[in-house]
């Protein structure tokens, strides 16, 4: 939570001098590469789960070596999902900052909204 409220601090900041245009962009933006990151874990899974079904079975007949490609997929598939999860965190932080931001017509709104509530909220 410690890192989602630091990416929605930042987000909320960035918005502050932004059309609505141009909020509604980057949240838009930002969902989209939320989707994409959640199309590349299931599909990462699928091979995933392959990789162990074919660890498995060489580890069973005890020819498991480190140049094995299913040791390979699983590592790399670790490292995706590191990578998708801090991701992913940013994107959700950053639209959920826009529908917020989005609720207020003008900069000086934006502005009073940002210095009143969420400065003291959140330092």
């Amino acid at each position: 939570m410690k890192v989602y409220n630091k990416h929605y601090l930042k987000a909320c900041e960035s918005y502050l001098y932004m059309t609505k245009d141009e909020i509604i962009t980057k949240q838009l933006r930002s969902e989209n590469r939320l989707l994409f990151n959640e199309t590349i874990v299931k599909i990462g899974f699928i091979v995933f789960l392959g990789a162990v079904f074919w660890t498995s079975r060489l580890a069973l007949v005890h020819q498991l070596s480190f140049t094995s490609w299913s040791l390979y997929v699983i590592i790399v598939y670790i490292g995706l999902m590191c990578l998708t999860g801090r991701s992913s965190k940013r994107c959700r932080a950053y639209s959920d900052a826009a529908e917020v931001m989005l609720q207020f017509d003008s900069e000086e709104d934006r502005r009073t909204y940002f210095d009143e509530m969420l400065k003291p909220q959140f330092r």
